[in-house]
């Protein structure tokens, strides 16, 4: 989060706080994991998405990325680019999911694969007033006929400049024929119409990769339209993916593996914020006791140990019979309520095990105990003080 706080506005550390409880709210919630989201978000905030938005625009970035199989920061990524590129607000951002999914379901292709490659072409189609829905239906049918998704941005890349923007000769050549540009599906309704041969097409885009979406693309115009119709009514694809695979085994696991992640944040604030500190405070007191006799620093210890694992005991039972009521109620969710058990139930076994096997003490006929470590001396495994000793040791 450090590299999050470098985008906002000013030095509020209540305000970053409150984004990042949000950032692994949203990860425990969806099953993300904790590094991915907040790179997320970085990246969410560097693509020029307000503050206000971000964590929804995360949050839905985060759903894509599971319908889509892939990373929170790929989906974002793509998803961004389309709105930046058309000059977008975020609020449409999962209509441009849906075209998204749309175009996976209907191609050959894949939600990384087209956030990979759709840079190519996107600023040349926005810029030539190409809707991104027939956009997107153009690469999902340049990819049903075998075209890969890299060669499909850039073919049509191609075509978009050289039908828009075409050379002085193409110009005179498509003058002659009657074609002038009117957009991407017109532009093509018209050389489709024209049953062009491939000489009078090379006069038209003597481009190769460009003539290869023209080729392409011209020749079956139904199936090109169908396509583009079928990006026209995509509304609702991503949640339909989602839902798919929001409820496979491997990402229930997920959703377990982030609970259990945000966890080990908790503890890992808890050292940082209270234990260090008393860490810092009980040196001091540590140095105080190693210079009192071993009989009393041996009973000092038992007294502190007896006593946190008494504490430790009564916290983890009391975090765990918390859970449990309140799921019990309702009022927590399934995920909050696992995360408040298992924060509980690991205290409480702790404090039960409390004990060090090392350190059972035996009595023998000469009042010594055994079990210490051998590396102590042997004036220093005498386990009490002298009241304890048999009646025959001398009292000095």
């Amino acid at each position: 989060m450090a590299e999050v706080n470098t985008l906002l506005a000013g030095d509020d550390p209540v305000r970053l706080a409150r984004l990042s409880a949000q950032v692994r709210e949203t990860a425990v919630d969806l099953g993300a994991t904790l590094p991915d989201a907040t790179q997320s978000l970085y990246n969410i905030l560097s693509a020029g998405v307000p503050e206000g938005n971000a964590i929804e625009v995360l949050q839905q970035s985060t759903r894509a990325a599971i319908a889509g199989v892939t990373d929170t920061n790929t989906a974002a990524r793509g998803g961004l680019a389309v709105i930046n590129a058309y000059d977008r607000g975020v609020d449409e951002l999962s209509d441009v999911f849906d075209v998204l999914f749309s175009t996976v379901r209907r191609g050959v292709t894949t939600l990384p694969e087209l956030t990979q490659n759709l840079g190519q072409v996107l600023p040349i189609a926005a810029a030539a007033d190409v809707p991104f829905e027939e956009l997107a239906g153009a690469v999902a049918r340049l990819t049903q006929v075998g075209v890969r998704t890299p060669q499909a941005t850039t073919a049509l890349r191609g075509a978009i400049v050289g039908l828009q923007t075409p050379t002085e000769a193409a110009r005179k050549a498509m003058d002659e024929l009657g074609i002038e540009w009117d957009g991407l599906l017109g532009t093509l309704e018209q050389i489709s119409a024209l049953d062009l041969a491939a000489e009078e097409l090379r006069e038209i885009i003597p481009e190769v990769e460009g003539r290869l979406a023209v080729l392409a693309l011209a020749d079956n115009m139904d199936g090109l339209r169908d396509s583009i119709e079928g990006m026209s009514s995509s509304a609702g694809a991503t949640d339909a993916a989602y839902a798919k695979m929001a409820d496979t085994p491997e990402q229930r696991m997920r959703r377990f593996s982030a609970v259990l992640a945000d966890i080990r944040v908790d503890l890992g604030d808890m050292v940082l914020q209270g234990v260090l500190p008393a860490a810092e405070a009980l040196g001091s007191l540590a140095q105080t006791v190693a210079g009192l006799p071993a009989e009393f620093r041996v009973m000092l210890g038992l007294i502190a140990g007896i006593t946190l694992a008494q504490a430790a005991w009564a916290i983890g039972l009391r975090q765990a019979y918390n859970a449990l009521r309140l799921a019990a109620a309702g009022t927590l969710t399934l995920n909050n309520a696992t995360r408040l058990l298992l924060r509980g139930v690991p205290l409480a076994v702790l404090a039960g095990t409390g004990h060090h096997p090392r350190r059972r003490c035996s009595w023998n006929t000469a009042t010594r105990c055994s079990g210490w470590p051998s590396s102590r001396s042997a004036s220093a495994k005498t386990c009490g003080p002298a009241s304890r000793r048999t009646a025959s040791t001398p009292i000095r």
